[in-house]
């Protein structure tokens, strides 16, 4: 039930994205993206049940590479849904949807083991842990991918190209702001999830050796990319472009440090462990 659940999800999330890249590629009539909202929110129920079968095996959404990959396509589509909550932007929808629908694609093509959770995962720690460091990932993704379209745009007014697509994306000025709300949310969630995680390993004995885990560094290195960039702002009036740039950036640290340390390396966060 669970494939199945999730492959209807996948479906769902390329109808969802060939209607957001209709609107922002081909001028598609605004109920286009009124569309594909709304299949991102079917989606999203589907995507919900698919993850609550595999939890009722008594495994929790981030036990394998599989089921974290599902995972945080389903924590960007909620990430996204409440952020169009605030600001109605569909362009954002034509950037991150691509992004949703490959997560759970591969999720689909990895196995998905039913093997017993490790016992220093049962803890209160565990979910609190995971639950905030996502929900910051998924405020730098979203942060990056409007910082893509703030560099798109500022691009072509520079150059004097502008074409119809460049029109549809927002203002320069409401993607910064944007661009600093999101990574300002992203910044406190990552900053408690690294104190839960430190607290974890502080009470647990076992958990000692963790300490020098090849992710905590890549983490700790994105903390201060975006400690720079938030201060930066605050006193020397960082923002515009290479306010983008960073958040681009931060994303790129983010990427290589999930598939580098979780899927690829070796370590207390390592899938491969």
């Amino acid at each position: 039930m669970h494939e199945f659940l999730l492959a209807v999800t996948a479906a769902v999330y390329f109808g969802s994205t060939v209607a957001y890249l209709g609107y922002l590629l081909v001028g598609a009539r605004p109920q286009t993206a009124r569309v594909a909202r709304i299949a991102f929110a079917v989606g999203l129920a589907l995507h919900s049940a698919a993850i609550a079968v595999r939890c009722s095996h008594g495994l929790p959404p981030t036990i394998s590479a599989a089921d974290t990959l599902s995972f945080y396509g389903w924590a960007l589509v909620t990430g996204f849904l409440v952020v169009q909550l605030r600001y109605p932007l569909p362009t954002v929808g034509s950037f991150l949807s691509p992004l949703v629908c490959l997560l759970v694609l591969m999720s689909l093509a990895l196995p998905k083991p039913i093997t017993p959770l490790d016992p220093k995962f049962a803890t209160i720690w565990f979910p609190v842990h995971v639950t905030l460091a996502v929900a910051g990932d998924v405020a730098f993704v979203l942060a990056a991918a409007v910082g893509l379209m703030y560099l798109i745009r500022e691009t072509s007014l520079k150059t004097k190209h502008i074409s119809p697509v460049i029109d549809r994306l927002p203002s320069l000025d409401l993607l910064d702001r944007i661009n600093y709300r999101l990574i300002t949310v992203g910044f406190s969630l990552l900053t408690l999830g690294m104190l839960t995680g430190g607290l974890w390993i502080f009470l647990d004995p076992k958990l000692k050796a963790a300490v020098h885990d090849p992710k905590i560094l890549w983490t700790v290195s994105t903390w201060v990319l975006y400690a720079v960039l938030l201060n930066g702002r605050a006193l020397v009036g960082l923002r515009g472009r290479k306010a983008a740039l960073m958040s681009v950036a931060g994303f790129a640290m983010v990427v290589v440090t999930f598939v580098g340390v979780n899927l690829l390396g070796q370590g207390f966060h390592s899938f491969r462990q």
